[in-house]
């Protein structure tokens, strides 16, 4: 097996004293090297060698991972691997549920995360089945549960995507954000609306706002178009009182933008 330096060159070169003298420390010796290149691991430098043997990784630990398909594993990936505490086991209890083509960065990712078998199980009751690996990263990394779903099924949200979920776990949508609408008559809103609402930091509060000054049917692209453009209960009831008045909302957007 030949070593290399680690710096980047294809040339082959004798470690220096201070790589001798932490080779000798940490027991790397050639039948070490040799065991790797036995395995198809050649031409290792020496800081991978140092890695290889600081994190305990042997030849055994390797095949471990070729006998389950990983048979094409760098020393990056296996050093990633055993930091995580990544098993075979780990990588069969996915494949179990029916994960036959995880790659490396997957299995990572499942394993960085904390996203266990039965935590991927836990969604199935709900109609989340066959999810993938970016939809279970993006479940956990928001810490969406089961029971954040069950609480807006339970308000008539039957058929939510992964990314609908994130959407209101992002925005911080909350049943009680949802009833405040409903109480001033925006029922039976998508989740598109409820973002857009969100986002633009519209209110049940300037729902009636606007209710109040004659608006009553007013839509949610109104409301987040009012919002954008500042055309406010406030704003509508100052230009009323200065003898601006009228029934059509477009008049008072139209007024705003002329004088901004």
């Amino acid at each position: 097996a030949k070593l290399k330096d680690g710096k980047g060159d294809n040339e082959e070169s004798m470690p220096s004293a201070n790589e001798i003298s932490s080779y000798k420390a940490m027991n790397i010796d050639s039948s070490f090297v040799h065991s790797f290149a036995a395995i198809g691991y050649k031409n290792i430098s020496y800081n991978q060698l140092t890695t290889l043997k600081a994190l305990h990784i042997t030849p055994e630990y390797v095949k471990s991972f070729r006998d389950i398909g990983y048979t094409d594993l760098s020393v990056n990936q296996l050093s990633s691997f055993k930091s995580l505490g990544i098993t075979p086991e780990f990588i069969k209890g996915y494949k179990a549920m029916g994960f036959k083509d995880l790659t490396p960065n997957n299995v990572e990712s499942l394993k960085a995360l904390n996203i266990t078998a039965e935590y991927a199980k836990s969604f199935e009751p709900f109609g989340f089945k066959d999810l993938s690996v970016n939809n279970l990263s993006t479940l956990r990394s928001l810490n969406i549960t089961p029971d954040f779903i069950r609480g807006f099924q339970e308000m008539g949200f039957k058929n939510l995507s992964v990314n609908n979920l994130s959407s209101l776990k992002a925005l911080g949508i909350t049943g009680d954000y949802i009833k405040g609408f409903e109480g001033v008559g925006l029922k039976n809103l998508t989740v598109n609306q409820l973002s857009s609402l969100k986002s633009m930091n519209v209110t049940p509060e300037s729902v009636k706002g606007f209710k109040s000054l004659g608006f009553e049917d007013i839509s949610v692209n109104e409301l987040t178009s009012c919002k954008a453009l500042g055309v406010t209960p406030e704003y509508i009831k100052e230009m009323q009182d200065k003898g601006f008045k009228s029934n059509d909302l477009n008049k008072y957007v139209r007024l705003k933008t002329a004088f901004n």
